[in-house]
């Protein structure tokens, strides 16, 4: 299935400078972005300021990023600040090769309450090239004050300080930043599911338990180092994903490896002592899967040659190979582990049931929806999945499928496909994914948008 995610790679700082005038309304006015220089890699940074809202608690900033033919936003708060106080906000990380930032700030009070959002700046690029243009805002409110050059020259000074401070040195800060948590501890670990990705789907998949053998990953993985400077491309290669598990089924980090290198959300950076980490006796990696995955290859061309969909339809025979033969042996499935997951959403991304009953119910519902064939023409929306890892009877191992949703369609091959029962499916996960989704899964994410 083919994928299109936009990568926002935005990094925001916050100074304060104090100003006379308070704003009685719930809106602000965001004036006009001031270019500042460039960051480290050449990116151009943006000075933002908007006026203070008096009782305000805090600030919400959304951007959104314009390719051609696709546009999605993204948001991040701006916390604790006074009401009698100017946030200047350094904006940097912005691509050029996107063609255009639309920016724009509201203010947060108490109880999860937001005022209106300010008028829109639009940044355009060409060619390298930028020019700004204001757009409207919900309710008028004048210009009244501009940016000194004191102000810019302490941003300048601030972006300095803290870069040092905010790039991660050990993985377990890293992956604290890039799931923006308070803390990582990898010793929660009692057992860790190793993913190797060739393909779409994580195959074949490798369920550690054995005390020691987790002891020497959660080991070799604190003893790794990031580069978070250092940014690199990689090549299509295979992909490890290790998954580290506390005694409750709770996800204590999620680690993807491609090509000796850490792959983020955003980007993927180089690392040190990785190698240690292959080296584990108990784990298999890519080449001890060399005749397996020749045996999936032929099996995957014969399946894709030859099938055709029969609407109505089941989404498992809709979600490829695996998933077919999984409905094909429904009776002779064990389903271990069920988890809800909703791609780079960090703060609500997992939502994992093993309970023999709770999994047994979650398949049993999948295996009822039926597809039409009406293609679904909605736009807005959360993506989210549904990933069954699983053992046939008289399997050598377990493996693992992922059946994919947009709000309350399913979705194969890029095309939303209406069906009905995503409310039935989400209500049998507890945990704060499936709270979230049965109230938004229609709506346009709030963060991070790609």
């Amino acid at each position: 299935m083919k994928r299109f995610r936009l990568l926002l790679g935005i990094i925001v700082m916050m100074i304060f400078a104090s100003v006379s005038c308070t704003n009685d309304s719930n809106d602000t006015y965001l004036h006009e972005p001031q270019r500042i220089g460039t960051d480290s890699d050449g990116r151009p940074m943006f000075l933002l300021h908007w006026e203070p809202v008096r009782n305000a608690i805090g600030y919400e900033i959304a951007i959104c990023a314009e390719l051609t033919g696709y546009s999605g936003w993204s948001t991040s708060k701006v916390e604790g600040k006074k009401s009698t106080e100017k946030t200047i906000t350094l904006l940097q990380g912005i691509y050029t090769d996107t063609v255009k930032y639309q920016i724009k700030v509201r203010p947060e009070f108490e109880n999860n309450r937001f005022g209106g959002w300010s008028n829109n700046w639009e940044v355009h690029f060409d060619n390298g090239e930028f020019e700004l243009q204001e757009g409207k805002m919900n309710d008028g409110m004048p210009v009244t004050s501009q940016v000194t050059s004191d102000e810019v020259e302490e941003a300048g000074h601030a972006d300095e300080s803290m870069v040092e401070h905010m790039l991660p040195e050990s993985l377990a800060e890293w992956v604290c930043e890039e799931t923006e948590s308070d803390t990582i501890d990898f010793s929660l670990a009692k057992y860790v599911t190793i993913e190797v990705k060739r393909t779409f789907y994580s195959e074949p998949l490798q369920t550690i338990t054995d005390a020691k053998t987790v002891q020497k990953i959660v080991k070799a993985l604190s003893e790794i180092s990031v580069n978070a400077e250092n940014e690199v491309k990689i090549n299509a290669s295979t992909a490890y994903v290790y998954t580290l598990f506390d005694s409750k089924e709770q996800i204590v980090a999620k680690i993807v490896l491609q090509d000796d290198n850490l792959v983020g959300i955003n980007r993927t950076y180089s690392a040190g002592g990785i190698e240690n980490l292959k080296k584990i006796e108990g784990v298999f990696l890519d080449q001890d899967w060399d005749e397996y995955w020749r045996a999936q290859k032929q099996l995957d061309e014969k399946f894709d040659s030859t099938f055709q969909p029969a609407f109505p339809e089941n989404v498992f025979r809709m979600s490829g190979r695996n998933a077919s033969e999984l409905f094909r042996h429904a009776s002779k499935v064990t389903v271990e582990r069920a988890t809800l997951y909703m791609p780079y959403n960090f703060s609500l991304s997992y939502d994992v049931e093993s309970e023999p009953e709770s999994t047994k119910r979650i398949l049993d519902a999948l295996l009822k929806i039926q597809i039409p064939g009406t293609v679904s023409k909605e736009k807005e929306g959360q993506e989210w999945r549904i990933i069954l890892d699983y053992k046939l009877r008289n399997a050598s191992f377990p493996s693992s499928i992922e059946i994919v949703f947009f709000g309350n369609c399913f979705v194969s091959d890029d095309i939303h496909y209406e069906i009905e029962g995503t409310e039935n499916i989400l209500k049998l996960f507890h945990g704060e994914t499936s709270k979230y989704l049965r109230a938004h899964r229609t709506h346009l994410p709030v963060s991070p948008v790609y």
